[in-house]
Parts: structure tokens; sequence; C-alpha cells
């Protein structure tokens, strides 16, 4: 039985890894650690279905706990469509689904 699939309403039309950066523990006993996640969000101007999303994931020490087995992070940037004719609001859709 063939499923016809929906088309997603979000395109990615490019994204960069600006930032990789990690760093090993290796000195002392580790497997702990946070994740931090940060995004930015932003329509462009003048280009009325189009975002640019800024991904940050940090790999930290955690307030409690051994330390982290790596720290370090990666930041990432997209540029998103909306396809034409979304009903819904772009901005919730970007902000959940993009990032």
């Amino acid at each position: 039985m063939k499923v016809q699939l929906n088309q997603s309403p979000l395109k990615l039309l490019s994204h960069e890894f600006i930032e990789i950066h990690l760093k090993a523990n290796l000195e002392e006993d580790n497997g702990g650690g946070a994740v931090a996640v940060e995004r930015d969000v932003n329509k462009i101007e003048n280009q009325e279905r189009t975002w640019s999303v800024i991904l940050q994931v940090k790999l930290q020490a955690s307030e409690e706990g051994p330390p982290p087995t790596y720290t370090g992070g990666v930041t990432i940037a997209g540029m998103f469509e909306v396809i034409e004719g979304y009903q819904f609001d772009p901005e919730r859709l970007i902000r959940v689904t993009a990032a």
C-alpha cells in the first residue's frame, strides 16, 4: 500500500556550520554535564516568507554531578522558507520546526 506524504510547509534553503568546537575531558572522572540550547529567529526584511535561524548547542558543566565528558559547542545558521499559502502562524512554525 502506497502512502501519500504531505508536503512540508517549511523548506530549508541553505545551512552553514559556523562553529564547531569540542574538547574532551581526559583528566578526570567524567560523564556529567548539561546541554544548553539558544536560538535566534528572524524574518528576512522584504522577503515575506523567508526566515533565518541561528542555533547554538553548548556542552557545559552542570551545577551538580561529575564534570562533562566534552565541553564546547556547535553553531549552525539556516535560511528557511514557509510555503506560499500556509495558513497558520509562520513564526511559530519556524520556532518549533526549524530550531
